[in-house]
């Protein structure tokens, strides 16, 4: 939690809680996104984790935590309006959840880096460049993979030989474990296993397909609590594929934050070892 309430500055920190005359100032936190679709839930795993980090900050009366989900393209082409309308400046942060072009174009960075907010953008997919859209100025990238971070490492020491501006500060933040979530249905044996998302970009889910008889159940109807809260009432091991099914690939995090609070019954592939070790006991890897 203290991780990310300061501010790299030199070779120290500052911490956002400043004082003005005398009193604390309070400081707004935004935390936004979009999803296509009103879709925005499936980055509620990230929404709930860094919420629930600012809540534990024993300063946590001097935050302002402005949660914000941007899902019609009004609200997208007024972003800019309605920042300045916020007077972030100093001290406050902008986090940005996920990699939605839409959104990640609307967002008005370099306005708000000049102004001395501390930009976050936090990466939620396995492949594609750290920074997806060209002039996203933000102090920190918040990632849930360290197979990614390391990525980003290498494309930040390229840029750096390129002369290019300092790369963003890189942290390990991952979608933490989630109270009081409805659990599991384990009154089957042998239950049918279940893919919970979309098959597409996998091509080797036909094959393993086959291999349990065509007996996997695909789910991706899944958009709010209430749809999870019965979907998970039905007895099924889940059986999670990587996009592009490639071994070695980071885990699919959002996904599995659900599941596993809700103490689901998980097999899937290999991942990055780095990555796959904070999941050993708790998932089944092959």
């Amino acid at each position: 939690v203290q991780a990310f309430l300061q501010l790299e500055k030199g070779k120290g920190t500052a911490s956002v809680v400043q004082r003005d005359g005398g009193h604390a100032r309070k400081h707004r936190i935004c935390i936004w996104s979009t999803f296509p679709g009103d879709h925005t839930w499936v980055y509620m795993p990230f929404y709930a984790t860094l919420v629930a980090g600012f809540s534990a900050y024993h300063n946590a009366e001097l935050l302002v935590v402005d949660q914000r989900s941007l899902n019609s393209s009004d609200q997208l082409a007024e972003m800019s309006a309605t920042v300045e309308q916020l007077g972030l400046q100093n001290g406050d942060m902008f986090i940005w959840i996920g990699n939605v072009y839409a959104g990640l174009e609307q967002v008005p960075w370099a306005a708000m880096y000049d102004k001395g907010v501390h930009t976050v953008y936090v990466q939620t997919e396995p492949v594609g460049d750290c920074l997806p859209v060209k002039d996203v100025m933000v102090r920190e990238i918040w990632d849930y993979s360290f197979k990614n971070i390391e990525k980003c490492r290498n494309e930040g020491r390229e840029a750096e030989v390129k002369g290019q501006d300092t790369w963003p500060t890189l942290r390990f933040v991952p979608s933490g474990f989630l109270q009081g979530w409805k659990q599991a249905n384990h009154s089957r044996s042998w239950p049918p296993p279940t893919f919970f998302g979309s098959a597409n970009s996998r091509p080797c889910f036909n094959a393993v397909q086959a291999t349990f008889g065509n007996q996997i159940q695909v789910n991706n109807d899944v958009w709010n609590q209430l749809q999870f809260d019965t979907f998970i009432d039905s007895p099924t091991i889940f059986i999670d594929i990587p996009k592009f099914c490639e071994s070695g690939s980071p885990i699919a995090i959002s996904r599995l934050t659900l599941l596993l609070s809700a103490g689901a019954h998980i097999i899937t592939m290999n991942s990055n070892p780095d990555d796959q070790k904070n999941f050993e006991g708790l998932v089944t890897f092959v």
